[in-house]
């Protein structure tokens, strides 16, 4: 008999423990949702106010989209009046590299024209460098067809003193740097190449 009075003592004692948990958590539920109403307001406003002042953090954004077909040709995105030109028939080794260390260091609305024989322009296009600068128009590859010929000094400096080459191949070109396969811009310097178009002809000893 005293086994199972506390049996039933320890039942009693699980319910009432059970049902004082339950009425204690419908009393706070209740005071919570008769609280409710009259705070919604308030914390309606403070997440109002929050919202705002995050959208007052973010950056604002300008965004200018044109489709690519409006774009017909993409040298226009760079000053086509000022052209980097290097004369090499040679395929060197050391030309892409060259070029684009001069790319780098040569101001950004600069736009450079290489002039090559079929194996030297083969040699720096094949470069996936010199491609993507071909693309975004800051860079020409050209083969000059006849009667022009760049085998020797002799002919290159015919091609340079020959106006043909000028109006047909650099239309509108107003500044021309010329550098050679064996010389390069530094780039710690701290005169820019633009600081130099006041002069008429600018040049050094070789």
């Amino acid at each position: 008999m005293s086994l199972g009075s506390s049996s039933q003592a320890s039942a009693l004692v699980v319910i009432t423990r059970a049902r004082i948990i339950a009425v204690v958590s419908l009393i706070v539920t209740w005071s919570i949702a008769s609280l409710l109403p009259y705070y919604t307001p308030t914390i309606k406003d403070h997440v109002t106010t929050r919202l705002s002042e995050a959208r007052q953090k973010i950056p604002k954004v300008g965004i200018e989209w044109r489709p690519l077909g409006l774009i017909s040709d993409p040298r226009h995105r760079f000053n086509t009046s000022k052209v980097a030109l290097l004369i090499e028939p040679r395929p060197l080794r050391h030309l892409v590299p060259q070029i684009l260390h001069m790319i780098s260091v040569v101001p950004p609305d600069w736009r450079f024209v290489f002039v090559g024989t079929n194996l030297s322009t083969a040699s720096v296009g094949r470069s996936y460098a010199t491609k993507h600068q071909q693309v975004i128009g800051k860079l020409d590859l050209l083969v000059l067809p006849t009667p022009w010929e760049i085998d020797s000094k002799e002919n290159v400096h015919r091609l340079l003193t020959d106006m043909r080459f000028y109006d047909e191949f650099l239309p509108g070109v107003e500044w021309l740097l010329k550098y050679e396969y064996d010389s390069i811009l530094c780039a710690n310097s701290a005169t820019s190449l633009n600081e130099w178009l006041h002069w008429d002809w600018a040049g050094s000893p070789r």
